[in-house]
């Protein structure tokens, strides 16, 4: 005869029973797919091992690879292992004991290891090891958390959570961060319910539907046990502080940041021609110009359809000509992290008398006009562009007076663009 079920049980069971509704509800439309998990707060939090279950009973299928013990801080530092060292002390929880393999399952469920080195190395084995070993290829995603501790704003850079989705997006596996301001038993499956929103959100025909090199990290506010994961906002924010910041978002309360990150920290092309207007003698002894001069303006803004193009002006002064480059970076900008990048810009050049007099669509289609363009790109110090883009540019020479940009979206297409006029005469 089974022993009859108290209060408490039910109550208990009616729980679980609606956070896995509220979870199904936000994993029904994902296809599955093979996943790696890892963290940087050890394999045994509770964290890790929810959102492990919460994956399984999704449909996919995972592999947890994290840490022997507490690796947070540690960014993305890399470091060697050895199946032949052993662990100088117990893990983390008390599971594995001292002298065991540097790696080895975690005893907890199959399809589970341990690895006694940074949450990167952890990613990597799970990714070169492991899924190799199991599955013969790459995983579909690597989920790196849920950390227990917010990463936001300048933390970022030096957080281990981040730093194994940033190692991850350097070797072309899609990565994403999660950091939730809770680590207990009460808020563990809830914050698994919230990482597979955003998970079905960003998964289409059983694969990553982000941009390459493009991954995400994802804040959790504090979570109250008694809320489902349905009831939390989402707001889509950028990496740093400030206004539009996800820290900024984030102060808000009861909302979920969500902020592209990418494999590097390279600054957006037009900041970093700001930084190159400022250090341009450093890198050219022919550059001692006796009276300083302006010799680029950049402008970046979003394209529309139709009489929605992005102008900028500029004026050749004095008594002989110049000769410009004009660069209009549409698809160029991905690579800097720019989401939504014009896919085609078309660039027309009027003179003051609204006279047309040059166009480009596609900068690399005429052989001879390309190489000039490079050649004076690499002059001036403009971030190179690769042959065969949709990016447009034209290199004239001009007499003195006005000249009026414009940049539009060739087939109608839409996007940010960054126009860059160039005084090649830069002696």
């Amino acid at each position: 005869m089974k022993a009859p079920l108290h209060i408490g049980s039910w109550q208990q069971l009616l729980r679980r029973v609606l956070l896995v509704i509220a979870a199904g509800v936000a994993t029904v439309s994902a296809m599955a797919m093979r996943i790696v998990l890892t963290n940087d707060d050890g394999f045994e939090t509770r964290n890790i091992q929810a959102l492990f279950t919460a994956l399984k009973a999704a449909g996919h299928e995972v592999i947890l690879s994290a840490p022997y013990r507490d690796q947070s801080g540690t960014s993305a530092v890399l470091g060697g292992i050895s199946e032949n060292s052993r662990t100088g002390t117990p893990s983390q929880g008390g599971l594995i004991p001292a002298g065991a393999p540097s790696v080895g399952p975690t005893t907890i469920a199959a399809d589970q290891y341990y690895v006694d080195g940074s949450p990167a190395t952890a990613a990597v084995y799970g990714v070169e090891v492991l899924a190799r070993a199991k599955w013969a290829a790459a995983p579909d995603l690597v989920i790196s958390g849920p950390n227990v501790g917010n990463n936001l704003g300048t933390i970022t850079p030096h957080s281990g959570t981040v730093g194994a989705a940033i190692t991850m997006l350097n070797r072309g596996v899609p990565a994403i961060a999660v950091s939730g301001a809770n680590g207990n038993a009460a808020t563990a499956n809830i914050l698994a319910a919230i990482t597979l929103r955003v998970i079905v959100a960003i998964e289409a025909n059983g694969r990553i539907a982000l941009p390459p090199g493009i991954g995400l990290n994802v804040n959790v506010p504090v979570l109250d046990p008694t809320r489902s994961p349905a009831s939390y906002r989402f707001v889509f924010a950028q990496v740093g502080a400030g206004a539009g910041s996800e820290a900024s978002a984030f102060a808000e309360g009861n909302t979920v940041t969500v902020s592209p990150i990418q494999g590097t920290y390279q600054a957006p092309p037009d900041l970093a021609v700001l930084a190159l207007a400022q250090m341009r003698q450093l890198f050219s002894a022919s550059l001692a110009i006796p009276n300083p001069k302006l010799t680029n303006l950049s402008v970046r803004g979003f394209v529309g359809a139709g009489n929605a193009v992005q102008i900028a002006g500029f004026v050749v002064s004095g008594n002989s000509s110049k000769t410009v480059l004009i660069r209009a970076s549409g698809l160029a900008l991905a690579s800097f992290g720019v989401l939504g990048a014009l896919a085609d810009p078309y660039v027309e050049l009027y003179d003051r008398e609204n006279r047309l007099i040059a166009t480009n669509d596609n900068w690399s289609d005429d052989e001879m006009k390309a190489t000039a363009i490079a050649a004076a790109a690499a002059r001036v110090g403009a971030f190179p562009w690769t042959a065969g883009t949709k990016d447009a540019a034209v290199l004239v020479t001009l007499a003195p007076g006005l000249y009026t940009v414009v940049i539009r979206g060739s087939g109608n297409t839409t996007g940010v663009a960054l126009i860059e006029t160039y005084d090649i005469n830069i002696d």
